[in-house]
Formats: C-alpha cells, structure tokens, sequence
C-alpha cells in the first residue's frame, strides 16, 4: 500500500510528480490529436517513455489503459460536438477519428449508453431542465428483504454545499457504459445500491454535481455543474455481502488524469423511466445495464 504523501522520501514524491507531469503531456497530445490514428508508441513518444514504462505508469495514475484513455477523449469530444454544435453525426465521428460511421455509432453507444441521435436529440430536449428534478424518479432505494444492497457512504462535497450525487457499479474505473447498476442520493451520507447475485468484481463510483444544474451543464461539464467525482474500494458482488462491508467515498475535484465522464446521466434516467421502460418496474428502482 503507498505510504501518505507526507511520509514518502522526497525523491519518490519528485519522482511521481514527473511522472504525472509526463502523463499529463500524453494526455494534452491526445486531446490536440483526436483525428489522428495514435499508437502506443505515439503516447509514449509524447510522454518521453518507454512503451512499457509508459504502459505502467499511466495505467498507476489514470486506472486504465493508454488506448482506453484516448478511445474515452475521442467520445467525449463526440458527445460535446453532438450538444454544442450542428454538425452533422458523419462529420462528429471523423472529427474524432473514425473512418467508419458504423463503427463510431456502435462505441458511442455501446460507452455513452444512448446512440449519438437519440444522445443528441434528448440533451437538446432537456438541455435546461434541472437536475434536481430528477430525484423524484430515482431515488435511493430502501432496504427489503428481496433485494441485496452495498451500502456506501459518500463524503461531505469539497465545497461543502449539499449535492445530488450518482453512485454507480462499473465493470472498470471509467464512468462509461450503462452501470450495472446505479442509484440517485444527496450527499453526504449513507447510499445503498441494489447489486444482483453475481460474482463480478466491479468499481464503485460517484459522480457528484450541484443540484441545481441544468442537464446540459452537466452532460458538458461546466463549472455551474459544480462536479466532483470519487472512487470507493473495488468489490466482488456475491449471493451474500456482509453487512459490515461499507464503502466510503471521499469526493474531490476531476483531475486532467481522470478519465472523462462518459455515461450519459441524466439522459439514461429519462430514458429508463419512460412508460415503455417503467411499465413493469417499481418507480424507486435504479437506472442499470439492460443489455
């Protein structure tokens, strides 16, 4: 386990910050090169590394891979393009690397959770709806004796202001895809979220935002968002989790090296509680993976 900062030996702590500073130009020269086919050894180069030191380093301090890192850049921009923008759904995807409209169509929607139409259709319709107005579809869930729950318990936000905070189970540490599952809480305070009897391991995290931002703010992430973001100890769900097992989640600001925010909340909360999607489900039920 790392020792706290504080106690490292300054050459470790100078030597993990030249390492992030050598991320973070990877990172700036893969947001100046969306349209570009980049390799490794293109992200290596620009970090000045070697590919397997390279490899293993930005992995330790973005929680994924190089290719995954920049596949996420390149759909963010996507999503900022199909919101901000009129051009044309052809002309997003080649601005952000792809040659195939098939094959952006296909991640788009396999990362964000909505095809780019429908993703940029529903955020136009509900650009400047409140966030906030949500809460009374998706609400945290009470504890029954049918349902198994983690119990988690998100930290007071930095600034200190009541937040409405999404808690998600992820099968890796980027916010993307549909989680398997998902819940709507404030903060600070205990969250349970429901967990199917799988023996998945899985990332928790927590994507916490002021609760009266619009939904486009939100989707864009702009600083009237107020978003904080936090990641709990990984857990394999089972048929039984102890009741002792809590989760903590301690919020901060999003770092250069965070891998963007993918998942389309709050659109995927609309779009599961429409009455073709809710006619069999209770209305305190989370917005999960239905694929």
């Amino acid at each position: 386990m790392d020792r706290p900062e504080a106690m490292r030996p300054v050459n470790s702590t100078c030597r993990h910050d030249d390492h992030v500073r050598s991320i973070m130009s990877a990172i700036a020269n893969m947001n100046e090169r969306l349209a570009e086919p980049l390799e490794l050894r293109d992200h290596a180069q620009a970090a000045h590394m070697s590919l397997f030191h390279f490899h293993r380093t930005f992995h330790a301090i973005t929680t994924t891979t190089p290719g995954r890192f920049f596949t996420a850049l390149r759909i963010a921009e996507a999503k900022r393009m199909l919101v901000r923008t009129s051009t044309s759904i052809v002309d997003v995807s080649i601005s952000v690397g792809y040659a195939s409209l098939g094959t952006f169509t296909s991640q788009f929607t396999r990362l964000v959770g909505l095809s780019p139409g429908r993703f940029r259709s529903q955020a136009r319709k509900s650009a400047d709806e409140p966030v906030i107005d949500l809460m009374n579809i998706h609400r945290a869930p009470q504890p029954d004796s049918s349902t198994s729950h983690l119990e988690c318990w998100v930290r007071e936000r930095p600034d200190g202001i009541p937040g409405l905070t999404v808690m998600g189970l992820f099968p890796s540490h980027i916010a993307q895809t549909r989680p398997i599952s998902c819940t709507v809480t404030t903060s600070p305070g205990p969250v349970l979220v429901p967990v199917s009897r799988s023996s998945a391991r899985v990332a928790v995290l927590a994507m916490s935002m002021a609760a009266e931002a619009t939904v486009e703010q939100v989707l864009m992430e702009t600083s009237e968002a107020s978003i904080y973001v936090g990641r709990g100890s990984d857990v394999t769900l089972g048929d039984l989790i102890p009741p002792s097992e809590v989760v903590y989640i301690q919020l901060r600001k999003r770092q250069l090296t965070d891998p963007p925010l993918l998942t389309a909340f709050p659109l995927l909360v609309q779009e599961d509680s429409s009455p073709a999607r809710t006619s069999d489900r209770s209305t305190s039920a989370s917005f999960a993976d239905s694929s």
